[in-house]
C-alpha cells in the first residue's frame, strides 16, 4: 500500500458501516461521520456493559496491542492495557520518551522500533 492509500484510509470518514473502521485507524476527530460517532459510542457503552456484567471476554485472545507514547501519559497508558487485558489480549509498552525505554536515544527511528 503506497504513503498515499495509507494517508487516505486515515482520512476517509469511519461511519457507522462496521467496514469503514477495519484496519483503520483513528487519529482525529474529523475523521468520524455522525454515523460513526454514534457507531462508537454504541460500541463504548456495550464494552462497559459486558465488563459490568462479565469482567470481560476473550474477543481478543492471541492479539497483541504494542503501545508506544512519546509523552507520559500514565492513565490513558493503563487504560489502554486494562481494556486489552480485559478482552483476552496482551500488551506490549514502549515508553519513547526521554529517559523511556525504546532506542530512540541512541537514533533508530520509530519505523525500525515497531519492527
Amino acid at each position: 500500500m503506497s504513503d498515499n492509500q495509507k494517508m487516505s484510509k486515515l482520512v476517509d470518514g469511519l461511519t457507522s458501516d462496521p467496514q469503514t473502521w477495519s484496519n483503520s485507524s483513528l487519529v482525529s476527530v474529523s475523521q468520524l461521520t455522525p454515523s460513526g460517532l454514534e457507531l462508537l459510542i454504541k460500541t463504548a457503552f456495550d464494552m462497559r456493559s459486558l465488563v459490568r456484567t462479565k469482567g470481560g471476554d476473550d474477543s481478543l485472545k492471541h492479539r497483541v496491542l504494542a503501545s508506544i507514547f512519546f509523552e507520559a501519559s500514565t492513565r490513558t497508558s493503563c487504560s489502554f492495557q486494562t481494556a486489552m487485558m480485559r478482552l483476552g489480549g496482551t500488551v506490549i509498552h514502549v515508553d519513547a520518551g526521554t529517559g523511556g525505554n525504546s532506542s530512540s536515544k541512541k537514533g533508530e527511528n520509530v519505523s525500525d522500533t515497531i519492527k
